[in-house]
């Protein structure tokens, strides 16, 4: 059996595999709004039936890659509907945001929360002023949030995106005392951001 840490950056590099493909398929025109609302539909049956059923490859795939307090929603784990959500909800707005803003919200998302996560695991020592995590943790998802934001929109853009973002994702907000899905929270911020930046 894989030890935590083991177990988190395995979680983390499925997060960047998942983001970057996001990109890509967004990029090269690949990824339409039907096929974001299909794969948002698809996640929440998933997400659904493996409350109740154990389906055969979903299972293996669940206990590899979600964390235990996942098993009775895995609509907040790695069957994530609020990154397929993410992902809807900037697509329909494409008609306003620029493609590069909204590839730069995704690529912040991807390396930022991922490199947060990992780096603050294996290396935190200082803890956060904000709350319980590390403040080692937070610069690496400014500096991986940053570098990925750097393909689509300038640094003077992409640096202070990167640092309040990942500083709002720090702080574990809550809606109606449930806490907001960092999936969901960290693209959408970004991009509004972005928008009121550039």
């Amino acid at each position: 059996m894989m030890n935590e840490n083991t177990f988190e950056i395995n979680r983390k590099m499925f997060h960047v595999i998942l983001g970057v493909i996001f990109v890509f398929s967004i990029y090269y025109g690949v990824l339409a709004f039907w096929m974001a609302l299909a794969l948002l539909i698809i996640s929440i049956c998933f997400s659904l039936l493996s409350i109740k059923y154990s389906l055969p490859i979903i299972n293996l795939f669940l206990l590899k890659y979600d964390r235990p307090e996942h098993s009775r929603t895995p609509a907040k784990g790695v069957i994530s509907i609020f990154s397929a959500l993410s992902v809807l909800l900037l697509l329909m707005e494409s008609s306003i945001l620029s493609k590069n803003i909204v590839l730069a919200s995704l690529m912040i998302w991807t390396f930022g929360d991922s490199l947060s996560a990992v780096v603050g695991k294996l290396y935190g020592r200082n803890k956060h002023p904000l709350n319980n995590r590390f403040m080692e943790g937070t610069i690496a998802g400014v500096i991986g949030g940053t570098i990925g934001a750097l393909f689509f929109v300038p640094i003077y853009a992409a640096f202070p995106v990167a640092v309040i973002t990942m500083t709002i994702e720090s702080l574990e907000l809550k809606f109606l005392k449930h806490p907001i899905d960092d999936n969901l929270l960290v693209p959408l911020i970004a991009a509004g951001l972005l928008v009121w930046i550039l």
